[in-house]
């Protein structure tokens, strides 16, 4: 299942493909600085899912953004990520875009947010495969168990 979020230009912003069979979430976001809403409206979205499929998994592809978070940043930092968290999420894989804004701010959300529970883990990559590549090894891990 994919869905996608369109800016009032027509342009897609944001995509988010469900894969159950390993309880993942693919995110990926289009475009150049986004306002505080269209990011809310995208992960609350997400929120939705992780809620109503009990996803233990996401990835989240910047590559495509242009510009800063900052104006949601503290948003989905007290409010989506704790969230996310009470609905089963564990692992969060952030794939930054090379550009420096964009890099900068996703930096300012790590392992060491206060309101991160004991087994989340938020890990920044700048190769997809090396993210996808470390949702997977958990995912192996937890069906082993």
């Amino acid at each position: 299942m994919t869905k996608e979020l369109y800016k009032q230009t027509g342009s897609v912003y944001y995509t988010l493909e469900f894969k159950p069979e390993q309880e993942l979430i693919a995110a990926a976001w289009y475009g150049e600085h986004l306002s505080a809403d269209e990011i809310k409206k995208a992960c609350m979205l997400s929120l939705d899912l992780i809620r109503s499929q009990q996803i233990s998994l996401f990835i989240n592809d910047n590559r495509k953004l242009e510009g800063t978070w900052d104006n949601a940043e503290e948003w989905i930092t007290t409010y989506w990520i704790p969230e996310a968290q009470k609905a089963g999420l564990k692992r969060f894989a952030h794939v930054i875009a090379q550009e420096f804004y964009a890099k900068l701010t996703a930096e300012l959300i790590d392992d060491d947010n206060p309101s991160f529970s004991q087994d989340y883990q938020f890990r920044i990559f700048e190769d997809y495969e090396k993210a996808l590549s470390w949702l997977e090894r958990y995912h192996e891990e937890k069906l082993t168990e």
